[in-house]
């Protein structure tokens, strides 16, 4: 028989069960570390806002920029919007009352009611968005006074040096210097750190989606080895 009629009769070559039974027992090992991993990654992720609260307390982020009729307007991102629950203006220099550890309030509100859904956390200074009231009414001259401004919630602030040159309506101006744009500004957003008493800290949901992604590699993985 000719050497190329004896190759051609030949049976295509293909993998045997013995061959593939190994490969299925790496794979399924490879996806219980990984699996593993996973979870022990994604617990992290999702515990690790509150922990690193606790930990390294969170700085609200406060800005500033130009309002339409020429005034200021305090910016803060959406978490913080949504947790804040007063805005203070104090002036330069120190505390009226020796007692005092805070500089004078020249205006102040504090929020007593729910927000219109959607709110932005905009505040122009000097006047009292929905939901809030005003607790200290300025005095003549408060704005050319007007040092810092505090961003509170019931147990921490964020603060900001209130500018006094000329502002942009599009861009925020943060510590006095440093220009960024609403969206940028916004998206750094963190919020206030979790109080001591707070019964549900800040999580990530991510991070519970990805162990739970790793759960189910760790039970595929021994399915694909009883497959051997």
């Amino acid at each position: 028989m000719p050497s190329g009629q004896f190759w051609s009769s030949l049976p295509p070559l293909s993998a045997t069960a013995g061959d593939a039974a190994p490969r299925r027992g790496s794979a399924g090992v490879l996806l219980v570390v990984g699996g593993v991993l996973s979870v022990v990654a994604g617990l992290v992720w999702w515990l690790w806002p509150s922990v690193s609260a606790f930990g390294d307390p969170l700085l609200v982020g406060v800005g500033f920029r130009g309002a339409a009729d020429g005034g200021t307007v305090v910016v803060v991102g959406p978490r913080t919007a949504a947790e804040m629950t007063a805005v203070t203006v104090h002036a330069r220099g120190r505390a009226t009352d020796p007692q005092d550890t805070e500089p004078p309030v020249l205006w102040q509100i504090e929020r007593v009611g729910p927000t219109p859904h959607g709110w932005d956390g905009d505040v122009e200074l000097g006047k009292v968005p929905q939901g809030f009231v005003e607790t200290v009414a300025p005095a003549a001259g408060w704005r050319e006074r007007a040092a810092d401004v505090w961003v509170e919630n019931p147990c921490s602030f964020g603060s900001g040096p209130v500018p006094h040159a000329a502002l942009r309506t599009g861009d925020v101006v943060v510590e006095g210097d440093t220009v960024m744009t609403v969206k940028e500004f916004r998206s750094d957003d963190l919020g206030f750190s979790p109080c001591l008493d707070d019964d549900s800290p800040r999580t990530d949901p991510r991070g519970l989606a990805l162990s739970a992604l790793g759960v189910g590699l760790v039970v595929l993985g021994p399915v694909l080895r009883r497959r051997r």
